[in-house]
């Protein structure tokens, strides 16, 4: 009787060590785990279209380009907004002639949201104002892993939705002018995530570039 109790308690404790899975293993649990954690470090960013502030902007013709967007940062509080004029030359001489024009700085609110170092993908950066983070829902797809530059990878499909927004990020100038933004914060959307196997685990590729 003590034998088999004893080749019992020996079978028990094989089962556990065998049950409990690795951090390396290419499994739906971890990829969320991962996933996860990714999206707790980097939040949802909205780029202002401009690489630093303050910026002037011309409020006419095609120099007008992209103004939409500084508009609703602005009416959304995130931007300040003053009314200048821009001294351009208007033909091959020395004339030159005064266009409308507006200078965008960040506002005192959106420096709490303003980030100079979300990276996106593949060694790029954004700068511009964190709307929110995302959580994953669900693990759809992943594929095998496989040998990308001597590194064991796979590219994992999941459904993603908003886990937090920040109000202002709600605005609807910030939707019309950010489709896309309004997109990942409203609604259950999907995205892939190459993740790259490392001595201790899984880990997303992004983080991997810049460490």
């Amino acid at each position: 009787m003590k034998y088999l109790k004893t080749i019992f308690a020996l079978l028990a404790v094989a089962f556990i060590v065998t049950g409990c899975s690795s951090r390396k293993d290419a499994s739906k649990s971890n990829f969320k785990r991962v996933i996860n954690d990714y999206y707790a470090k980097h939040c949802i960013i909205v780029e202002a279209g401009v690489s630093s502030f303050p910026v002037v902007k011309q409020t006419d013709g095609l120099a007008a380009y992209g103004i939409e967007k500084l508009n609703a940062l602005a009416d959304a509080g995130m931007l300040t907004v003053r009314d200048t004029v821009v001294e351009k030359r208007v033909s091959y001489g020395r004339a030159t002639k005064n266009f409308p024009a507006k200078v965008f700085d960040i506002s005192e609110k959106g420096k709490k949201f303003y980030s100079e170092n979300s990276i996106v993908g593949f060694g790029t950066y954004q700068k511009g104002f964190c709307a929110g983070t995302l959580k994953v829902d669900e693990v759809t797809s992943f594929t095998e892993p496989n040998n990308f530059s001597g590194f064991t990878v796979s590219n994992v499909n999941v459904k993603s939705s908003p886990k937090k927004v920040h109000v202002w990020a709600r605005d609807e100038g910030i939707s019309e002018a950010f489709p896309e933004i309004a997109r990942k914060i409203q609604e259950p959307h999907t995205e892939t995530h190459p993740l790259i196997l490392m001595d201790k685990g899984w880990m997303h590729y992004h983080d991997f570039q810049v460490q």
